[in-house]
């Protein structure tokens, strides 16, 4: 835990605010939020998130020639945000129907990936002739489809989008008054109905805190008309100041590792079947797993950090989104191996009575739960499909069948909007509401703990539960260590040592027959004899 939380700062989520704040909800004209078109789009992009970025006044109105500080003055522009389009193939197009036709033929698809369009071409997405000329072959970048350069994609809600495209950097203002290069590009139709997704990508970094923020502004058009914008902010720290404690946790981890993996293994190969049959064993080898996965994860993350220090990698977006792709899987494999090993705390709280019975409780109830859990699956199928042909077309919660669900198992747990409901229909909605609270809360519920309440009455007044208490395991674990016995003597079968195991085993037998005899299993307690 010492090496996870060295290396999460407190700080990323209000530098994520901060950034949040800046780009999202303080710009000028058009928040990101309102953008539902390509006009739109542009009007936000020229008037909104590029005079923030390249703000070029102080709070007094004095003047800052410092580009590369952001509007918020905390935090620094690292190169020069990106301009990135996916588009469609332009000579794919779907069939419109026969009745249909007298009043358009137009038509697009949706996008797919082996959809996206890969060909270059010249300004008006023309055909191309290649120039030779260094001036020409700058204006001709923004048409020309560059190649992916990352393994992590971009996730929208309507698509998976890959790291290439069309793509082009966004400079500050010229100064003598000429068009920007992002008021060209809208002059020469760069987004058009074959556009489907457009992203401005940026690179801020706080010296203050020490943290970057790979921020991607997405938006999808989608072929109904609609623009979708949303925005993902990574906030991390590249940079670590405390790199020799960090190394020196890291070996620390890797020697109980290894530790753990030569006992686990060993216990694995005398006992195979006995091992895999129990709960925990597993627990303990996802935790192994885990633990060498985020070394692996651990050390490619460095590599990649690496190349942002090279010479021209420090301005480059995609070397930063690798970066803070590899830290995600990294965050995420790490988080799983703290879980496993914090839910291992659990075992050693084994030898309480509560906390048996509350493991017996889960594993004697296992069977009708998992009948009841069957009949009660159906039931919220039912209504899931209920409320998605109900309301699917109305309210975007009940939209798709994956939606319908999520909003189903919201209303289980007590979160719930009747009101739009009601809008949608004034009967339809109060129906659908009561008809599921009354079989889901009144019965379903109500049976679901009558059985885990019975079981438990159960097992607690079962004085069987008692058994696995510390004399138990005392005899357990002298019952393995002669079955150990036993299977040493039948490989090594050397005269010289037999002697010895003999007795070893008899007075294991002597000492498991005064177990027996002292342990009370009804009272739980140890029963000393009149001699003693």
């Amino acid at each position: 835990m010492m090496n996870v939380y060295n290396e999460i700062d407190p700080l990323a989520f209000y530098m994520n605010e901060s950034v949040k704040n800046s780009l999202l909800y303080e710009t000028e004209e058009i928040t990101f939020d309102e953008v539902a078109d390509i006009e739109s789009f542009w009007v936000w992009l020229q008037s909104g998130v590029l005079p923030t970025l390249y703000y070029s006044t102080w709070y007094n109105n004095m003047a800052d020639q410092e580009w590369a500080i952001m509007g918020n003055k905390n935090s620094w522009l690292v190169g020069s945000p990106t301009l990135r389009q996916v588009r469609l193939d332009s000579g794919l197009s779907c069939q419109v129907p026969m009745l249909m036709q007298t009043y358009t033929t137009r038509c697009t698809l949706s996008f797919l990936p082996f959809y996206m369009a890969t060909s270059n071409h010249s300004a008006g997405w023309q055909n191309v002739t290649m120039s030779n000329d260094t001036a020409v072959q700058e204006q001709q970048k923004p048409w020309l489809y560059t190649e992916a350069t990352d393994v992590f994609p971009t996730f929208g809600e309507h698509g998976i989008y890959i790291s290439g495209g069309y793509s082009t950097t966004l400079g500050p203002p010229p100064l003598d008054g000429n068009l920007t290069k992002s008021q060209l590009l809208q002059e020469s139709g760069w987004l058009d109905e074959n556009s489907r997704a457009v992203m401005v990508e940026v690179i801020l970094y706080n010296p203050n805190a020490n943290l970057f923020s790979v921020v991607t502004f997405l938006v999808e058009f989608t072929y109904y008309g609609n623009a979708y914008p949303s925005v993902v902010i990574s906030t991390l720290r590249l940079f670590q100041t405390s790199q020799i404690l960090l190394l020196a946790l890291k070996g620390v981890m890797v020697l109980f590792l290894f530790i753990f993996m030569y006992k686990e293994g060993k216990l694995l190969m005398v006992q195979p079947v006995e091992y895999l049959l129990e709960v925990w064993n597993w627990v303990e080898l996802l935790v192994i797993l885990a633990g060498f996965s985020t070394l692996g994860v651990y050390f490619q993350t460095q590599s990649v950090i690496d190349q942002v220090s090279e010479p021209g990698g420090h301005a480059q977006f995609s070397v930063y989104r690798r970066a803070a792709g590899w830290v995600e899987v990294y965050t995420y494999v790490t988080a799983g191996l703290i879980c496993c090993v914090t839910l291992k705390l659990v075992r050693l709280l084994r030898f309480n009575k509560v906390v048996q019975v509350l493991f017996l409780t889960i594993k004697t109830s296992f069977k009708p739960l998992a009948a009841f859990m069957l009949m009660a699956g159906i039931v919220m199928m039912a209504f899931t499909q209920l409320g998605s042909l109900l309301f699917g077309s109305n309210l975007e919660t009940y939209s798709s069948i994956g939606s319908s669900l999520a909003s189903i198992c919201l209303m289980t747990i007590g979160s719930f909007d009747t009101a739009e409901l009601t809008e949608v229909s004034w009967i339809y909605g109060p129906t659908f509401f009561f008809l599921f609270q009354v079989i889901m809360q009144f019965f379903l519920m109500t049976m679901f703990m009558a059985i885990l309440m019975d079981t438990y009455a159960d097992v607690d007044g079962n004085t069987e539960t008692q058994k696995l208490r510390m004399m138990a395991y005392m005899r357990e674990e002298i019952i393995t260590k002669k079955r150990k016995m036993h299977q040493t003597v039948k490989k090594e079968r050397r005269p010289q040592d037999i002697s010895r195991l003999e007795i070893r085993h008899v007075n294991l037998r002597v000492d498991l027959s005064v177990y027996r005899k002292t342990f009370d299993h009804t009272s739980n307690t140890l029963e000393y004899g009149e001699n003693n």
